[in-house]
Order: structure tokens, then C-alpha cells, then sequence
């Protein structure tokens, strides 16, 4: 069960509370290599999260601990991991939460067991993580308009989508015939004989 779960409000209180004691090196780790993984944290709605686990929780037992805080620190580890910055391994990214005081200030996990803790996320199937991440990163990004409405299409990983690009790539004006433009290099591609267009996959 979830007896208390910090709100947005609450995150972002506790992080302007502890920016006034950041030393000069953290603040300039904070604005270059934590920058843009920080700025994301901030725009990522843990309350919409909730709104989404609750049902997976039960109404009784032991109370889960910290799950939004862990939630933060999961999400900055993959942040930092596609930009090259972290390891893929938990047990090395708990090992580093210790040793380095910027990191759980940034996702405001600061009482994270020494072990990796399980959050539900760790458990699910691809299926589950596409739409926990469509109900707390897609909605929101649709009702405040960084997602047009219109014309929209929501797929998964193996989704087929009609496209106008090519697989030989686009020619550009003044460029060598060599030096083509392709908008999506790592997709799989295909040829819809009825609609004669080319749809393209992308599967991990």
C-alpha cells in the first residue's frame, strides 16, 4: 500500500530548498552534464504517476516506501545512461547515490535503501512500461500542447507507419549524390503494394 507519496509541489520545493546549498563545482555539474536530465525530472509529473500505480498497489500491508522518489531516481538513471553518463547496472547506480550528493538531490531520493529497491516498473512487460509512460509523458504532452492533436498516431515498439520518407534516403540541393539525408536510419523498412507507399517498423 502507499501511505504518503510526495506531490510535484512538494519535489519542487525540496529542490529550490537545496540549490541554496549546492557548492560551486555542483552548480556547474547542475547547469552542464545534469542539466537537461534535471529540467526533465522537473517537467515529469509524479502525480500523474500515481494516479496510474495506485490500482497496483494494495490497500493493505506494509506501507511502500519513498516510491516517487525512486521513481525519479529509475527514470534519472536512464536519462543519464542515454547520454553515456551512467552504467547500465542498478547496483552500480545505488553505489553511486551514495558517494555522489548531487544525484539523489536531483530526484529527491535521499533515504533509498543500499540495495535496489523493486518499484513495480521493474517487473512489467514492454506492453506495461508503453502505457505507463503514454498515461504520465503522452496525455500530459497532448493537454499542454507540445503534442498537436491532429493527425496524431500513438504506436508501439513493431508498429508499421506509413511514411513519405524513403529508404534510399532524400537527395539534398547542392549535395553530393553520395551524401543522402535519411530521417530514420535504424528502421526496418517495407512497401504496401495496395496503398504503394513505403511504412516502416521500428523494433528493439
Amino acid at each position: 500500500m502507499i501511505k504518503y507519496w510526495q506531490s510535484m509541489q512538494d519535489y519542487k520545493y525540496f529542490l529550490n530548498e537545496s540549490k541554496v546549498h549546492f557548492d560551486s563545482s555542483e552548480r556547474v555539474r547542475l547547469h552542464t552534464e545534469l542539466w537537461k536530465p534535471w529540467q526533465k525530472l522537473r517537467l515529469f509529473d509524479t502525480d500523474k504517476a500515481m494516479e496510474f500505480l495506485l490500482p497496483f498497489y494494495s490497500n493493505t500491508g506494509r506501507p511502500a516506501k519513498n516510491q516517487p522518489q525512486i521513481l525519479r531516481s529509475f527514470i534519472l538513471f536512464f536519462l543519464l545512461f542515454s547520454e553515456g553518463l551512467a552504467k547500465l547496472s542498478l547496483t552500480l547506480w545505488v553505489d553511486r547515490l551514495k558517494h555522489d550528493r548531487l544525484l539523489p538531490l536531483s530526484s529527491a531520493a535521499l533515504r533509498i535503501p543500499c540495495r535496489p529497491s523493486v518499484l513495480i516498473l521493474t517487473s512489467w512487460t514492454g506492453s506495461g512500461l508503453q502505457r505507463f509512460f503514454y498515461h504520465v509523458a503522452v496525455l500530459p504532452s497532448m493537454e499542454s500542447g507540445l503534442i498537436p492533436r491532429e493527425h496524431l498516431t500513438v504506436s508501439g515498439d513493431g508498429t508499421a507507419v506509413h511514411t513519405h520518407a524513403c529508404p534510399r534516403g532524400h537527395h539534398r540541393v547542392g549535395a553530393p549524390e553520395n551524401l543522402r539525408h535519411f530521417p530514420d536510419p535504424d528502421a526496418s523498412w517495407g512497401w504496401d503494394s495496395d496503398l504503394e507507399k513505403y511504412y516502416s517498423y521500428f523494433a528493439t
